[in-house]
Order: C-alpha cells, then structure tokens, then sequence
C-alpha cells in the first residue's frame, strides 16, 4: 500500500491548508489497508493514485469530485455531486472502485461536458448512490422518455442563456410543457427536449386525464384518470403507491375532489388546473377517495356534519371518519377502524370478507367500547345500518375455548385466523412488508397456505408453531384453518366461484370469489370496469348482471370462461348458486321477444355444419328454454385450451366445417356477425358446427349494415368504425379463428404495451385500426398463415368469399391426408 507521504506527493498541487477556505474545500475520509486518513483538498487538487476505499465526503455545493476507475484519471470519468458517508450502517455506499480523482466546481464540470457553449447540461444522479453523471442536450435535441435511464434520475439542469428547457411530465412531450430558462431543479420529468428561446417548438400534446405521481423519478408509477370517473375506496393502489401520491397534475377544463374518508363522504378538497407537489392532502394517511369533474360541473355540497346521528371510526393514524346511515365500505384494510363510536339508533356490522360477505360482527353504542383485537385485524368491509335493520347479534369476544392461529411479524400480532376459516383470496395489504412470519396455533389445528388464489398452486400445511427462523414468507394467496385429519382429500378442492380482474403490476385488485348463495350488490370501480375471467367449480353458476342489484342484462357460466366478450367492462352486479337451484338470468319483455327470435331464425337454418334446435320449452311467457343439439367436445375456444393432441388435418377439417357454415348462411345472404371459438361447437362425430345465432341478420341484397355486434378481438375494422359492412365481416373473424387453430390461445394474448402489460381491449381494437395489427399464428404452416392474413385484410374487397376459402381448403386438407 503506497505509504501516507508517498500519497501526499501524488498530489498535483501542493495542499496549503492554511490557505484553503472551508467553503472551496473537499474533505475526504479514506480507508487504506492499514488506517483511516482524513485529507482535505481545494479546487483543481487531485489524487493520481487512489489509496484505498473512500468512507465519507463533505464538500461545498459549488464543487464536484471527478473520478476515475484507473489511476492517472484514465478511463471514463464520472462525478461524485453530493456529501455521503457510507458508516458501519450502510457499507454498500462505500466507493472502493476509485483510480484517481480530481476536485473541480461545478461550473467548470459543466462546461468541460458541454460539445457546444448552448448545451443544455442535465446532471443525473444515481439512486442512493452519491454518483452524479453529466449529459449535454444540444439544441434542437431531446429525449421523449427518461425513465430508460433509470436507476439514474435528473437532479438538476444547467441552461445557458438564450436556450430554452421544455420538460414535459409525461413521456412523448404530452401535456403542457414547463418551460426553463435558467438552472433549474428537475423532479417528476419525463420527458424534455431544447430550444433556443425566440424558436417555437411544435405544439404539445393535450392531455385530458388528471395524472398522480409515486415519486418524482421518470420512471416511477402514474395513475391517470379520466373525466366522470371515480375512486370510492383507494386500497388496491397502496401496492404501487405505498406512501400516497406526491405530485398532482390537473390539466386545464378538469378538477380534482380529493375527499377525506372513503366512499366519498366526509370534506373534500378541490385542485383545480395545476400542477401540485408534495401536497399533505394527498398522502395515504389523508386521501381515502376521489373524483375526476369537468370544471364547468356543479360541485357536490360539503357536508354538515350532525356527530350525534353518525358513526365515528377512529383511524391507526388520522382523523375519525364519520360513518352516517347507510354507509358502505365494501372493501377496508386490517386496523381500519381501532375504535368506534355509535350513537343510540344505528348499529355497525364488520364483516371478515370484502363484499359484505363471510362472518360478521354487529356493533351498537353498547358494545362499540369492546371492539377488540380479533375484529380490528379481521375487517374487510364494513355497513351502517338502523339497528332495526341489523342482522342478529354475534358475539363480538372470542371465547377461551376459540381455536385460533395468530400470525405475527417483528414482533407485532398481524392476523388472526379461527377455526374454520377458508379465505380464497388474501391480499397483500395483509402484510404490508416483506418480512418472515411467525405463526402460533391452538393444539389440534392445521394451517394450510396455498401459493395462488382459491387454494391453487402449492399448497402447505402446518400443525405445528412456525417460527422466524424458518423463513414463512407473506407470498400466500389463499388459506384455510381445520382441525387435524380433518383435511379433504384435495388441499386444492374450493366451492368458490373465482372473478378475477386483469393482472396489472401497479394494482392490487384481489380477485372477488362467492360461494352458493353469495351476492355483489354492486361494484367498485376498478372492479367494476374489469373483469377477465372467471374460474367456475363443477355444479356451480356465476351470473353478472349489467347494472347494480342484479338489474340490466344478465349473462351466466356454468364452467370457466377466459373470453368474457363485452361483460370484461360490463359487469355491475354478480351472484353465485348451483346449477341445481338456477333457474336462468331474468329476462326483461324485450330481451325475452329477442329469445324469441332468435329461436325462429335458427329453426329456419337447416346445414350440416349448423346447431340445430331440437324444440323449445316453457313454463310460462318470461321462461323460455331452447333445446339445441348437443355437441359433445363443447365449444372450440375450452377445446383448445384442454386438448393435448389436435393434428393439423383435424385443424383443417375443423376451419372446412365453419367455412362450410358461412358459405350456406351467405348464400342465403344472411350474416353471423359474431363469428369465434366460443360460437363454434364440437363434437366427436360430428365434427365442427356455427352456433349461437343471436347477432345475426338477415340482410337485403345489395344494402349494408352498421350496428356494432360481436366481440372485439374478433370483428373487422369497419364494424369497429360503425362503417357499413356486408358479410366480409364473417370472413374477416373466420381469419382471427384460424389464428386461435394454430396457436391455442385467444387472439392477442402476446400483445403486450411498453410496459409489459397485456393489452386492453380498447388498445387492441386501435391498432386493429390504425396499425394494422392481427393476432399471431405461432409456428404453422406458411400456406395456413398466409389464408388467415388474407382472410383478415383491411380492405373487405380483399378477403376471400367463403367459397374460395372451401376451395382452398379442400386443397390443402387432400395434401395433407396424401
């Protein structure tokens, strides 16, 4: 190791101690192999052989540190911009890859990094290391997405007169833009780009969605919201914004009602246009619900609250919540409530399942001082009700003899589990940190954790304590509580019905699951806007109705359906019961008399590769049953999802059957309008046959149509522009079918946008229109891919009638068989 005196005639300028002031000094603190040494150096001064690990460095805000990864300031040179000390706390903030270094201001660093005297220099720091890295801008030159450059963030930029900074806090300079003409802090950028100031640069993007930032990173989270939408309850978002939000864009013609207790109750504030930083009002302690309005919409009146007729909730942290008549929180967190106050008349029901549902405790002015431990940590929705309205009184206590397994963290009791408990979907807002869990149970209890929602995936069981040591992670998604040997003979057996949201990286939106007899009056949003799935057990139905209270359009399943069509943003209300005790959706007078026609358009079809009806049946006018023909393999969409073996000639012969069925149904100049795999039936024998015939018409010869029927990923541009069509529309949905023959999964299922998420089906139909996008074919065929594409061309004139797609495929399955 190069000796203390050695080091100090490495220096390139003499250190003169005596003549350095404080303010123009850097004070390091280095580790060499055989002690810790203070050295103090001024501007210009410079270390050409590095002797050990640097531990801290003060300096003043007008210098920078230059270094270099070898000695003799050889290799790329980057800065150290702020004061750190790594300690014994925080050793990976220690610098041991220094080769030499130089002091310099900040005013020269800027100007030796700058090509040009009008470069723009944005200095970027590297997150939670004192790094700083300087880029020049030149005129004219931007970047319309920063967060490519993270773990590195823009601390500050250096502009030089004459030149202007246009950032922007959206990426692609979308929104209005914030114009720098000086050196400037640069928090929540996303994009920029520079100019000189008397040169105008294209106009900007407008936006018209209200914008909440995570943090002021590029790369960090935003939520946008749109006009008329609303948030009544903000849990599924404290994964991606733990803390709340720390900025607020409101863009002109729009407001922002920040309201203090959920369900929109309680006072609200109101940002109008602005751009809003670290705003207390908009913390997770302090933000429980909002609303987007156009500015010229009547503000909804502020609430004069009579505390002598409301429940109070007293929060962990924040204000009470006052709770009037009626209130509803379908959805809360564990502590929502660690004491409540309810006046004589109304009483409080907490239930241990989101949607109203599970067990309950009832709550009156009587028993309110009780609420204990149990119900503070088990409550996940909540109700006020006149206490002639309340359900029976449960006891509020646990009982001694209660068989009960706690779950803990560091020391602090996190849940409680009882006997009997079977949770299909637990969040992770149950457990808040990463942290190893403990668990203590009652003798004779087993506690079983499943990997994945619904008791799927791995499960676990535990009949004993579990300790730290022993590493039990908060990754489980479902649990159940029993007794020993009292495990079914399946851990993965349920009875719940699962309705699972899209998955989305930034929302923690639990999956909803019902049991028999289960009912969801009425949705939140973002529940209510998305709905991807659903898993449904043998000998059960799931039914979504289109408005809230089992009201509107109704549509059931009887087994899983990863296709939802239109109800993915449609459903408002749902319900759960047997096949055995369902007797059908309620049908309203038009939709019965639409029944009704469709029943006699299908009777007057008569094609091999068409569903025939058997006959009709009824009890009376409103309760009408079609008997069809029965397909014994189901339809083509659950086909391809279970099936281990489908040839290539069974593939053709199967798109044969349904072309087969359009040429007899377009000669008769009648359209299906809805042709996919869901509407396309299977059976052993039989082969493949059209089915579902409730959007088609019957179309006069010559004339077009322009009402939008079918669904999304299958229809063709023009029915999604509300152009008029003809029956290459069917033809344009047989190519997508095609698509699903190849690859066994829906169409579009690898689309995916710039931050890995699937598409929506709103962002899959603009590129079906504007980009010309189509779903993939996977590995097949080129001659069957080639079919697909043009079935599937922009321009209607372009696609193949069905008799020429018979002819072709004729062709192509006596290939194969050859």
């Amino acid at each position: 190791m190069i000796p203390l005196l050695l080091m100090r005639l490495l220096l390139f300028v003499t250190l003169l101690p005596s003549l350095v002031c404080a303010s123009d000094s850097v004070q390091l603190q280095i580790m060499t192999t055989t002690e810790n040494i203070t050295i103090n150096l001024a501007t210009n001064e410079s270390i050409a052989i590095f002797p050990g690990v640097l531990l801290s460095l003060s300096m003043s805000p007008s210098l920078m540190l230059a270094i270099f990864p070898r000695p003799q300031f050889l290799g790329d040179r980057t800065f150290l911009g702020s004061n750190f000390s790594c300690g014994d706390l925080e050793p990976w903030r220690c610098i041991d890859d220094i080769g030499s270094l130089q002091v310099t201001t900040v005013q020269s660093a800027h100007a030796s990094s700058r090509s040009d005297p009008t470069d723009v220099i944005l200095a970027f720091v590297l997150r939670n290391r004192p790094y700083t890295k300087l880029v020049n801008i030149p005129v004219g030159r931007g970047d319309s997405n920063l967060s490519k450059i993270y773990p590195w963030y823009i601390e500050s930029a250096d502009i030089p007169p004459g030149i202007a900074l246009e950032g922007y806090y959206h990426e692609d300079f979308e929104g209005p833009a914030v114009v720098w003409n000086t050196t400037t802090k640069a928090d929540f950028m996303k994009s920029l780009r520079v100019r000189r100031q008397n040169e105008p640069f294209p106009p900007t993007n407008p936006l018209n969605v209200v914008t909440l930032y995570r943090s002021g990173y590029a790369n960090s989270s935003t939520l946008s919201i749109s006009v008329g939408q609303s948030a009544p309850s903000l849990v599924f978002l404290w994964k991606t914004f733990p803390l709340g939000f720390l900025a607020l864009e409101v863009p002109p013609g729009l407001v922002f009602l920040a309201y203090t207790q959920p369900n929109f109750e309680g006072r609200y504030n109101i940002f109008t246009e602005g751009f809003y930083l670290y705003n207390t009002i908009l913390d997770k302690n302090h933000l429980h619900s909002f609303r987007v309005l156009k500015a010229s919409d009547p503000l909804p009146s502020q609430p004069d609250v009579n505390f002598t007729e409301v429940a109070q909730c007293r929060p962990l942290f924040d204000g009470n919540i006052t709770m009037k008549n009626s209130t509803s929180y379908p959805f809360v967190t564990r502590r929502f409530c660690i004491a409540l106050q309810i006046p004589q008349g109304l009483a409080v029901i907490l239930y241990d399942r989101p949607w109203f549902l599970g067990g309950y405790s009832v709550w009156t002015m009587e028993t309110a001082a009780e609420l204990n431990t149990t119900w503070i940590l088990r409550m996940r929705s909540l109700r006020v009700v006149d206490i002639r309205n309340a359900p029976p009184l449960q006891s509020s206590l646990l009982s001694t003899d209660d068989s009960i397994v706690t779950i803990q963290a560091v020391g602090s009791l996190f849940m409680i589990y009882k006997l009997g408990d079977s949770v299909p979907g637990a969040s992770n807002f149950e457990f808040p940190f990463n942290l190893e869990l403990e668990a203590n149970m009652t003798d004779g209890l087993q506690l079983i954790l499943c990997s994945e929602f619904n008791f799927q995936g791995t499960c676990q069981s535990y009949s004993r304590n579990i300790s730290y040591r022993e590493k039990l992670m908060p990754t489980f998604r479902s649990y159940k509580v029993v007794r020993t040997g009292d495990i079914a003979s399946s851990q993965n057996s349920t009875d719940f019905v699962g309705c699972f949201p899209p998955t989305d990286p930034y929302i923690e939106w639990t999956p909803i699951f019902l049991q028999a007899n289960d009912t969801v009056n009425e949705l939140i949003y973002p529940w209510d806007q998305n709905m991807a799935k659903f898993t449904v057990p043998r000998g059960m139905v799931v039914a979504a109705f289109s408005e809230p209270f089992l009201k509107g359009d109704c549509f059931a399943w009887t087994a899983d359906a990863d296709d939802l069509g239109h109800w993915n943003k449609s459903v408002r209300s749902l319900m759960a019961t047997t096949v055995a005790a369902w007797s059908g959706c309620p049908l309203e007078l038009k939709q019965n008399q639409a029944f009704i026609n469709e029943i006699t358009y299908v009777t007057q079809l008569s094609s091999p590769y068409i569903v025939s009806v058997i006959g009709v049946a009824w009890t009376n006018a409103m309760d009408l049953q079609c008997v069809m023909e029965y397909m014994n393999l189901g339809d083509l969409r659950s086909y391809l999802e279970n099936v281990k073996s489908f040839s290539w000639e069974s593939k053709v012969s199967c798109a044969l059957s349904v072309a087969e069925g359009l040429f007899y149904l377009h000669i008769q100049h009648l359209i299906h309008r809805d042709v996919k795999s869901r509407n396309i039936l299977m059976d052993s024998v039989k082969g493949a046959k059209l089915g579902d015939f409730g959007a088609s018409k019957e179309v006069i010869f010559g004339d077009t149509m322009t009402a939008v029927v079918g669904t999304l990923r299958w229809m063709a541009p023009e029915m999604m522009l509300f152009k008029p069509y003809t029956s290459a529309v069917d033809i344009y949905s047989f190519g997508v079918v095609l698509s699903e023959l190849s690859t066994h999964k829906l169409p579009y299922a690898n689309a995916l946008d710039a931050k890995g998420r699937a598409l929506s089906e709103e962002a899959i139909a603009s590129c079906v229109i504007h980009d010309m996008m189509r779903p993939s074919f996977g590995n097949c065929p080129e001659w069957f891919s080639a079919l697909g594409m043009k079935c599937m061309a922009q321009s209607p004139e372009d696609r193949p009638t069905a008799v020429q797609i018979i002819h072709r495929l004729k062709a192509d399955l006596k290939a194969l068989r050859s």
